[in-house]
């Protein structure tokens, strides 16, 4: 819980803000967890749970891509990785993957934006994917 703690003073003391949004690494989490973020106001955020790209594990560009491709729906949380020890296979497979899903009628937002959405843009079925 120290770590949270000390990673938000470093992302205020870098932006000068502070954070609404944080995913718990490897997605672990229990109610001491949720209960110290919320006390710190912010919200716990995972991923869709079919929308875990394994690109950490540099399966493939291919085997991303098709990953995310197949199983999009509106409203997902796709899981990405910035960082993979290594050389990363996200960014190319993210070529392949968002003009395909912008062809399908995807339209990407922050997560921030995903959760903000109202009941009525949700209800007019537009699609929505966050990443």
């Amino acid at each position: 819980m120290k770590e949270l703690e000390l990673t938000e003073n470093e992302i205020i003391k870098i932006s000068g803000r502070h954070s609404s949004l944080f995913r718990p690494p490897g997605g672990m989490y229990d109610e001491t967890l949720v209960n110290i973020s919320n006390r710190m106001g912010l919200k716990p955020v995972l991923w869709s749970w079919h929308q875990d790209t394994l690109d950490w594990n540099r399966p493939g560009v291919w085997s991303i891509s098709n990953k995310v491709i197949k199983n999009a729906h509106s409203g997902d949380i796709v899981l990405f990785h910035d960082y993979v020890h290594g050389q990363s296979q996200t960014g190319e497979a993210l070529k392949i993957i968002l003009p395909a899903l912008e062809k399908q009628g995807f339209r990407f937002v922050t997560v921030s934006e995903l959760i903000g959405l109202s009941n009525t843009e949700k209800a007019e079925n537009k699609r929505h994917l966050a990443y």
